[in-house]
């Protein structure tokens, strides 16, 4: 079975990767690793945004180090969105016990924009483009569900949503789970089978894991 494996990249770093030692991960191996025994992987998507700096905040240089990693790899492709930062103005929390109105209090919100739509736009395009025979789609993100049913019912190619969660007690959204043919949530061993050698070399020279990952 022809396969593609699309990957929310923030949804797959907050979801399982952040605070563990698994963060330098090399997304094919990680793909063929997840990927059911009948599947020959021929291609990942990964669907991400650069962060930008923020005051208070130190430069997101271990996210260009990964990014570089990850462009050594052939058969992966990396699709950028936007990261977004403004400032919005939001009610205290807790309230006033006296009935007066919450003070408002401002502060700078952060977001992750476009790699949503790129995944969606991605997974529709190559299924019509008859690319895979079945798609992987590693994310927990609901507004995924109305495009992995298109494919699974209209384009009748396979589906499968990876749970990017180690928590044995959660699962996947409702939405995503009566959308896709199947789902399973990442494993441990799968990540921990799937890093980068500490020292990398490209087009500009060798590099290394960042320090602390």
């Amino acid at each position: 079975m022809r396969t593609i494996v699309y990957v929310d990249g923030f949804n797959l770093y907050f979801g399982c990767l952040k605070g563990t030692p698994y963060r330098w991960l090399d997304l094919w191996a990680f793909a063929e690793k997840i990927a059911p025994k009948d599947s020959e992987v021929v291609q990942v998507r990964y669907f991400t945004a650069r962060v930008t700096p923020q005051p208070g905040y130190p430069p997101p240089v271990h996210q260009e180090i990964y990014l570089r990693a990850v462009a050594t790899i052939p058969g992966v492709t990396t699709h950028l969105g936007e990261y977004r930062s403004h400032v919005k103005s939001f009610p205290e929390h807790p309230p006033p016990t006296d009935g007066s109105l919450p003070r408002l209090v401002r502060v700078r919100k952060m977001d992750e924009k476009g790699s949503d739509v790129n995944l969606a736009s991605y997974l529709l395009l190559d299924g019509f483009r008859n690319l895979y025979d079945r798609a992987i789609v590693v994310s927990n993100d609901s507004d995924l569900a109305t495009p992995i049913e298109m494919v699974r019912t209209e384009l009748e190619k396979r589906t499968m949503v990876l749970f990017p969660c180690l928590d044995q007690k959660r699962s996947p959204t409702s939405r995503l789970r009566q959308a896709a043919a199947k789902w399973q949530r990442v494993r441990e061993e799968a990540l921990q089978r799937s890093q980068f050698l500490n020292h990398l070399s490209d087009a500009r020279g060798s590099f290394h894991k960042p320090h602390g990952w």
